[in-house]
């Protein structure tokens, strides 16, 4: 589980920081109305790692690791699908010719935000 430093709303300069221990309450939360279109990214770059958050139409958030943390296989657990890992959302690599990139979108709930 990825999660910024500190809960800091949209601050970019916040380092992204997990897995590890004690990492299982925290996370980022989304707000947006109903049925808004939430795109999270997930790339990994000169061994770093990168998360770009989104809520239509707000522009992007992109966030990223301090160390060497990259990985291979990452899902996406949250509010959205009741924290259940069986149901998470799979970042896909969709663009062949940037390797390291990982996208995962869902849409916003009736609660007007998400939190993962």
């Amino acid at each position: 589980r990825l999660y910024p430093l500190r809960e800091v709303g949209d601050d970019e300069t916040m380092p992204i920081m997990g897995p590890g221990l004690g990492d299982s309450e925290k996370g980022w939360e989304v707000t947006g109305n109903p049925h808004s279109n939430f795109q999270a990214r997930l790339w990994a770059q000169d061994c770093a790692i990168f998360v770009e958050l989104k809520v239509e139409p707000r522009p992007a958030i992109v966030f990223r690791t301090l160390a060497d943390t990259a990985r291979d296989t990452y899902q996406l657990v949250g509010s959205f699908c009741d924290w259940r890992l069986a149901q998470a959302v799979e970042f896909t690599s969709p663009d062949p010719a940037r390797p390291g990139l990982f996208a995962a979108t869902f849409q916003m709930g009736q609660a007007y935000r998400e939190e993962f």
